[in-house]
């Protein structure tokens, strides 16, 4: 792997300092962060997300430095991005981007997003098939216009399940080093393929309500969230300790409730009989992205803390 995608600006100057000469910021470009742009843009080849002509133009005046573009299409998200079946708008910005100088057009990147909604393994599929298929139409109705035109997809859910990636050049999944258990529950991964989990100190137990209070609350977990059977919200699942790692061959329990710096957590009765103040007790996130973004830094299995800010 030489070239990686990153979710902002300040992550690319992260892992530009690291040594990787090729990023690309997979969001809609901010033209507020045109010196930080510019700067990175001198030392590495770096890529940008547009979607409208303003920040094409702005972008361009503000820059010194050449940098690659890519044109963010909508495959069915409806975040940001023009519309996949809008070949003329697409069109239109492209002859833009040929225009500016400082901007050099790489291709077209799409987040299939709505595949975080599907509802199966097979709902999935239809949507990397459906959105791959439009996106080839699109490539094809701009051929001609440029030498070469790369197709670029990035959401976990249709990277990690299709076996065969037809037509689409480049993937950048975010979650895919990682995984938790939202990508669990979309049908992404295994429980034992999660590679990250929170440990927290345990910080009251109340053996009457099964259920224990963590140092681990809205500011570690985020507020993203599952349902479970009976549609009731959980932030985590609690695995068994082992060793410097953890097990994922039984849920323990749930962290049911989150504030600021607390977590509610229900447990089994046999775990809540094992647990004492002070204990750690280890969660799988449901979002892991957020976590990791929230604690700054890792601990590995081994013990090496890895600083990532």
């Amino acid at each position: 792997v030489k070239a990686i995608t990153v979710s902002s600006v300040g992550m690319a100057e992260y892992f530009a300092s690291d040594g990787w000469e090729e990023i690309t910021v997979a969001i809609p470009c901010n033209i507020l962060e045109a010196a930080k742009i510019n700067l990175l843009a001198h030392h590495i080849q770096l890529n940008l997300l547009i979607e409208n002509p303003d920040t094409v133009l702005q972008l361009s005046k503000r820059l010194d430095n050449p940098v690659g573009v890519y044109i963010e299409i909508d495959s069915g998200d409806h975040r940001t991005g023009i519309d996949v079946n809008d070949a003329e708008q697409v069109h239109s910005l492209l002859q833009l981007v040929k225009r500016q100088p400082n901007l050099i057009f790489r291709g077209l990147y799409s987040h299939f997003g709505h595949s975080y909604c599907a509802g199966d393994r097979q709902a999935v599929l239809d949507i990397f098939t459906q959105g791959g298929r439009k996106l080839m139409r699109l490539k094809e109705a701009l051929e001609g216009e440029v030498e070469k035109l790369e197709l670029r997809i990035g959401d976990t859910p249709t990277c990690s399940i299709v076996e065969k990636v037809e037509g689409i050049d480049t993937i950048s999944p975010g979650n895919f080093v990682f995984y938790d258990l939202m990508q669990h529950e979309i049908g992404s991964c295994e429980l034992d393929q999660i590679a990250v989990a929170m440990a927290c100190p345990v910080i009251a137990v109340y053996p009457e309500r099964n259920k224990l209070v963590i140092y681990g609350g809205g500011i570690h977990f985020s507020q993203d969230f599952l349902l479970n059977k009976e549609a009731n919200r959980y932030f985590g699942c609690v695995v068994a300790n082992q060793g410097k790692s953890w097990s994922t061959s039984q849920i323990c329990g749930h962290l049911t409730s989150i504030s600021q710096e607390h977590g509610v957590v229900k447990v089994d009765g046999d775990m809540i009989s094992k647990t004492s103040i002070g204990d750690v007790i280890t969660l799988l996130p449901i979002h892991s992205c957020m976590t990791a973004q929230a604690m700054k830094r890792y601990l590995t299995c081994e013990g090496k803390v890895i600083d990532h800010y």
